[in-house]
């Protein structure tokens, strides 16, 4: 089911898989339109067309465009997945309580590394509020960044104009544009939510894996433990 899916009902929910999907293409997206600021840089730097180096902007700055929309559309994927679980009448698991033994497994395999703050973050989240308090986070935290990036879209629109007149590099450099700031805040807010997502399907799926008798995520390597709980046909 995916990296970094969650399994917190009983049947497989489309909606869990889907928002994990979005949430790896919004990283995949923001990426692509910082690869093409670079590229319009390195225009201008070699010498290049203005026109070429504007046109890397563009390109860049609709990149941020999908960024946004694919960030309202996992806040869209959480809505549905609540829905879901209420009407699944989805509870809890009582192998919440395991969450202590889990977390030493996972740092003696260092799967999870002891000082890992989104591990915290996830567990301390989901141990007060559940799994729909950890969701409900999830929505507010994609909700703060999708604002920020507004401004970086503005801020990316502007930029065309200083590439067009091939005067890009030192208006970021002298920080006549704010760019470098503000990708930044938006990068380093979503890293953090991807972090506490990938956490949080941690203990997700290995309590579904607990409830069912399956093999543990804290076993790495296809092993004779799995042939035996018939994992592998």
């Amino acid at each position: 089911m995916g990296g970094k899916n969650h399994q917190p009902c009983h049947k497989y929910i489309p909606e869990s898989t889907m928002l994990s999907k979005v949430t790896s293409d919004i990283l995949a997206e923001f990426e692509t339109a910082n690869s093409l600021l670079e590229d319009a840089l390195l225009t201008e730097i070699n010498g290049g067309e203005s026109e070429q180096e504007r046109y890397y902007m563009e390109q860049a700055t609709e990149h941020l465009i999908t960024t946004k929309n694919r960030l309202e559309r996992a806040i869209d994927c959480i809505d549905h997945l609540l829905v879901k679980m209420d009407r699944l009448d989805f509870q809890d698991s009582e192998a919440l309580d395991q969450i202590v033994e889990l977390e030493n497994s996972l740092f003696s395999q260092q799967i999870i590394p002891r000082k890992c703050s989104a591990w915290k973050e996830a567990v301390a989240t989901i141990r007060q509020g559940g799994f729909r308090g950890i969701f409900y986070r999830f929505r507010s935290s994609l909700e703060e960044i999708t604002e920020d990036l507004k401004a970086l879209i503005e801020i990316f629109g502007k930029c065309q104009k200083y590439a067009k007149e091939g005067n890009l590099l030192m208006a970021i450099e002298s920080n006549e544009l704010p760019v470098r700031q503000n990708f930044v805040k938006v990068y380093l807010a979503y890293l953090d939510f991807s972090a506490i997502f990938t956490c949080s399907s941690i203990v997700s799926t290995e309590l579904h894996l607990r409830t069912y008798g399956y093999p543990s995520l804290t076993i790495t390597t296809v092993s004779s433990e799995m042939e035996k709980a018939k994992v592998l046909p």
